[in-house]
C-alpha cells in the first residue's frame, strides 16, 4: 500500500511499473514541487515512418551493408534513448537536432533509440560523410546488453579520441534505469539496473580514444551513490539533482561549440552543456570532478561516525504508531514548534486497511485531509504550517477497518527534498546531515568540512534553474537516497559507497530512531 497523495501533488497509484510513468505527463500541470521526469514541449504524436535519412547531398544512405567505417574522430557523442514508453514523443525533437552536426569527420553523433510501436531500435549516425540508419531485431533496451552492444558498434564504426556517453530516459529509484514498456519476451526486466550499466561503461575500453564524459541525463541522478559508483567511467559526470525535463534545449550550442573547437576539454564540454540547458528542464544540474570521488568515503564517514557514537539517535522524520478500532478515530496530538512544509503519510501495519487522515488545528479546524479511497494507496496530507498544536485523525474508511499504523511526519524543507520514488526519498546531502547534526546537538564541523569538500573539489559546476531558487537556490549539488524501510535499504547494498562508509548502519540506526515529538 504505497503512494503519495495530497490537494497538490497527485502522483496517482505506483504498485504497477507503468503507473508512474503514466502519472507524470499530468505532473506539468497540476504539480508546483519539482516534477519527475516529463515531456515539457508539446510534440505531434504522429511520427512517420521513416526508412532511410536523408543527407545534405540528397542522396540516401540507408542499408546495413554501408555502414560506415572511418577513421577516428576528434569526438564521438554516444546517446542511448530508451524511449518506449511516454518520453517517444521526445525522441523526434532529439534526433533532428542532432542531426544538425555539420558533415565533419571531426565529430559524430550515433544514437541508440528504442521508441513506442518499434520493430526494433534504431541506429542513426551523424557526422562523417555521410548519415546513416538501421533498425535492429533486438527491442530490449532494457537489456543492458543491448547498451553493450551500442558501444561495441560505436567502436567499430564511429571511432574517436575521446568519447561522450549521453544516457537519457526514464529514473525510478537509486538502482532504476531504462523503464521499458515492452522488453519484449513476457518475463523480461522493464528496468535496468545502475550497477549493471556502471559495469558495461567500466569495462568498455576502447581500442582507441577513451569515455571523457558521461551525462546521466535522467531525473534524480546526482546523487552521492551513483556519482561514486561512476567515478571510474569517466573524469566528468553530469547529473540532475532533482527532476529533468525532455527533449532538452543544449544540442545545438553544444555541436556549435564542439565543431568551433574539436579540441574542447570534458570539463569545458560539461560547462557548455550545463549552460545550454533551458530552464526549464531541470531544477538544478550539476557536473562532477570524479577524480576526487575516491576520497568521498572516508570524508562521508568522518561526517557519519559523530551521529553512530548518539545513544539515542534522533531522526529527520517522527514515527508514531497507534490504532483504530470499529468505528473510532485515533488522535495523535502534534506539537509544531517551527513554520514549515510538512508532510504527514499513514502506513498499515499488518493486514490492508483503508484509512482516512485529517488535520486539525487547535480550534478544531480542518486544514487538511486525505484518504486512499478504497485504491490501496497510503494517505498523505503535505500543508503548509505555522507553529502552534494540531491533532492527527486517524480513522477506517468502513467501521469495519481498523487495527494498528504508523504515521510519518516529516518536513520537506528540512532537510530539502529534491525527488520521490515510490517507497525512496532523495534530499540533499549537506542538508540532510546539517539536519541530524542539529537535532542530536553535535557541532557541526565535519559537515562543513565534508560540505567545502564537495563544492570546492567534486563539483565543478552547479546551476540551479532561475525558476527554482525558491526550492533548489540552498542546495549542494548533491543528493543522497534515504530509505522508508528496512526492505529499501537492501536494494542499496550493491552500491560501492555503502562499502566504504558505515552509510548503511547509519540509516538502519534511524529507521529505529523511537517515537519522538514534533521538532
Amino acid at each position: 500500500m504505497r503512494s503519495v497523495l495530497s490537494g497538490t501533488l497527485n502522483r496517482g497509484a505506483s504498485s504497477a511499473p507503468a503507473g508512474p510513468l503514466d502519472a507524470r505527463k499530468s505532473w506539468v500541470k497540476s504539480e508546483p514541487r519539482l516534477p519527475p521526469c516529463v515531456i515539457l514541449e508539446v510534440l505531434s504524436a504522429h511520427r512517420p515512418s521513416i526508412p532511410c535519412l536523408l543527407v545534405l547531398s540528397g542522396a540516401l544512405a540507408c542499408t546495413p551493408s554501408e555502414t560506415p567505417r572511418a577513421e577516428p574522430a576528434e569526438w564521438t557523442l554516444v546517446y542511448y534513448l530508451p524511449y518506449d514508453n511516454d518520453l517517444d514523443p521526445a525522441a523526434e525533437p532529439i534526433l533532428r537536432a542532432l542531426s544538425r552536426v555539420p558533415r565533419d569527420r571531426r565529430i559524430r553523433v550515433a544514437a541508440f533509440v528504442d521508441r513506442q510501436g518499434s520493430d526494433g531500435i534504431e541506429r542513426h549516425l551523424h557526422g562523417g560523410a555521410d548519415a546513416f540508419f538501421e533498425r535492429l531485431a533486438a527491442d530490449a533496451s532494457s537489456d543492458v546488453e543491448s547498451l553493450a552492444g551500442a558501444l561495441r558498434w560505436v567502436e567499430e564504426h564511429a571511432p574517436a579520441r575521446s568519447y561522450a556517453v549521453f544516457l537519457a530516459g526514464h529514473s525510478g529509484g537509486l538502482a532504476d534505469y531504462a523503464y521499458d514498456t515492452n522488453p519484449g519476451a513476457s518475463d523480461a526486466q522493464r528496468w535496468m539496473d545502475v550497477r549493471d550499466v556502471e559495469r558495461v561503461l567500466a569495462d568498455w575500453r576502447p581500442r582507441r580514444g577513451r569515455v571523457r564524459l558521461l551525462y546521466l541525463q535522467q531525473c534524480a541522478r546526482s546523487t552521492v551513490e551513483t556519482v561514486h559508483l561512476m567515478r571510474h567511467v569517466a573524469p566528468v559526470v553530469i547529473a540532475s539533482q532533482a527532476s529533468m525535463g525532455a527533449p532538452n534545449a543544449y544540442y545545438d550550442g553544444m555541436l556549435r561549440e564542439l565543431v568551433r573547437n574539436p579540441g574542447l576539454s570534458p570539463e569545458q564540454l560539461a560547462r557548455v552543456i550545463v549552460e545550454n540547458e533551458d530552464p526549464d528542464m531541470f531544477a538544478a544540474l550539476t557536473a562532477v570532478r570524479t577524480e576526487p570521488l575516491d576520497r568521498l568515503g572516508a570524508r562521508l564517514s568522518d561526517a557519519i561516525d559523530p551521529l553512530l557514537g548518539v545513544a539515542e539517535l534522533i531522526s529527520t522524520e517522527t514515527r508514531l504508531t497507534g490504532r483504530t478500532e470499529p468505528g473510532q478515530a485515533a488522535r495523535l496530538e502534534l506539537p509544531i514548534e517551527t513554520l514549515g512544509e510538512y508532510e504527514l503519510t499513514t502506513r498499515v501495519i499488518g493486514d490492508p486497511i483503508d484509512l482516512a487522515i485529517e488535520l486539525e488545528n487547535a480550534s478544531g479546524e480542518t486544514v487538511a485531509a486525505d484518504s486512499n479511497s478504497g485504491v490501496g494507496l497510503e494517505p498523505r496530507v503535505a500543508p503548509v504550517l505555522d507553529r502552534g498544536d494540531y491533532v492527527a485523525v486517524i480513522h477506517g474508511e468502513e467501521t469495519s477497518d481498523d487495527g494498528p499504523f504508523e504515521l510519518i511526519v516529516r518536513r520537506l524543507d528540512r532537510p530539502a527534498e529534491t525527488f520521490r520514488w515510490e517507497d525512496e526519498r532523495f534530499v540533499d546531502v549537506i542538508d540532510w546531515l546539517a539536519e541530524l547534526y542539529a537535532r542530536n546537538g553535535l557541532s557541526p564541523e565535519p559537515v562543513q568540512a565534508l560540505e567545502r569538500f564537495v563544492r570546492d573539489d567534486v563539483v565543478l559546476v552547479h546551476r540551479v534553474s532561475p525558476e527554482r531558487v525558491e526550492q533548489a537556490g540552498r542546495w549542494s549539488g548533491l543528493s543522497i537516497a534515504i530509505a522508508s524501510e528496512g526492505t529499501v535499504l537492501e536494494r542499496y547494498a550493491g552500491f560501492s559507497l555503502y562499502n566504504e562508509t558505515n552509510l548503511g548502519p547509519l540509516q538502519r540506526r534511524l529507521l529505529a530512531s523511537p517515537a519522538r515529538s514534533m521538532p
